[in-house]
């Protein structure tokens, strides 16, 4: 009834009954109600009595009005406070207990993945499933590691990311036989005596044989992009493998070209990524990865930090 009459024109005698019990109770309280309140506004608007004229049973709606507003008043303030008091630490409570799991939850992940054990070779991984294999990447993500995402988008992503990492921590982690990639079906060129990074002489009409960290390829080999595996912003210190020391602040990504392991270390800018044949959709794809990883540990973070103030202000005493 009172959601009906809000905010519509009353100055009726049956109105004015109405609202002088709100008054009054609003004197012996020293506080203002949602009924009195509606009343002063109520009470201000003209042509009250034409629009209950025009009602099928306008009295009658007064007499319940009027016996629901007597039962309201039998309630006292100090009644009214505890009930809203206890409907808002309902509230926190399931608050409380829904973040709580969530916390719960999330510490029992990270002591699952603490537990894991982390392989240090290639061979390694070969006999891994997926989710096997993801359990890794958590490992390392748990461990500090950066520059990789977790989401990848098939098992071999899985593998190069993975193995790219061992790489990282040892030399020595690929002990797979010479030209086995450790991934069913994908096959990887051989490594050849090392020239020092320089093109070897050439005959006469054949083509320029390029040499980088013991492999080789000649400008008719195609360089197509299979994976990106990490990125990094260049110090301005650090040599980047085949980029040397990349100007302070360029962004450069870890790239794994078909038919090469990770062993060939090799870092492309942006533009260079984007310009090669489907460089640009997994570019797209990896930040879009990135992205939504971060801003998941961000929501993470938020989530840990409005549980923790919300069970400080349960800890204070109660006054």
């Amino acid at each position: 009834m009172r959601e009906r009459l809000r905010g519509m024109p009353i100055t009726s005698i049956a109105a004015e009954r109405v609202f002088a019990l709100g008054r009054a109770h609003d004197q012996r309280a020293g506080a203002s109600r949602d009924d009195t309140r509606s009343g002063v506004i109520l009470a201000g608007h003209d042509d009250t009595p034409t629009w209950m004229r025009e009602r099928p049973n306008g009295e009658a709606e007064w007499r319940l009005l009027r016996k629901k507003a007597r039962e309201g008043m039998k309630e006292t303030m100090a009644a009214k406070r505890l009930k809203v008091g206890l409907e808002e630490r309902q509230v926190r409570d399931n608050k409380l207990a829904v973040k709580r799991a969530a916390r719960a939850a999330r510490a029992a992940e990270r002591a699952r993945v603490e537990a894991l054990v982390l392989v240090t070779h290639y061979s390694q991984l070969v006999s891994m499933g997926v989710e096997d294999l993801k359990d890794q990447l958590r490992k390392h993500k748990l461990l500090g590691k950066k520059g990789f995402n977790l989401s990848q988008p098939n098992r071999t992503a899985c593998v190069l990311a993975l193995q790219t990492l061992l790489l990282e921590a040892d030399s020595a982690a690929n002990d797979l036989a010479e030209g086995d990639s450790g991934i069913e079906g994908r096959g990887i060129k051989r490594k050849v005596r090392n020239t020092g990074g320089k093109a070897k002489k050439k005959k006469k009409g054949e083509p320029v044989v390029h040499s980088y960290m013991d492999y080789e390829w000649t400008d008719d080999d195609p360089f197509v992009l299979e994976a990106i595996v990490g990125k990094v912003v260049a110090d301005g210190q650090t040599n980047y493998a085949n980029q040397g020391r990349a100007r302070k602040g360029t962004v450069l990504y870890r790239v794994i070209w078909q038919s090469y392991p990770p062993d060939m270390i090799w870092f492309e800018p942006k533009q260079n990524v984007e310009e090669n044949d489907g460089g640009a959709e997994l570019l797209v794809a990896y930040e879009a990865a990135a992205t939504a990883e971060a801003e998941a540990e961000a929501a993470e973070a938020a989530a840990e930090a409005e549980l923790d103030g919300l069970e400080e202000v349960e800890a204070m005493p109660a006054v």
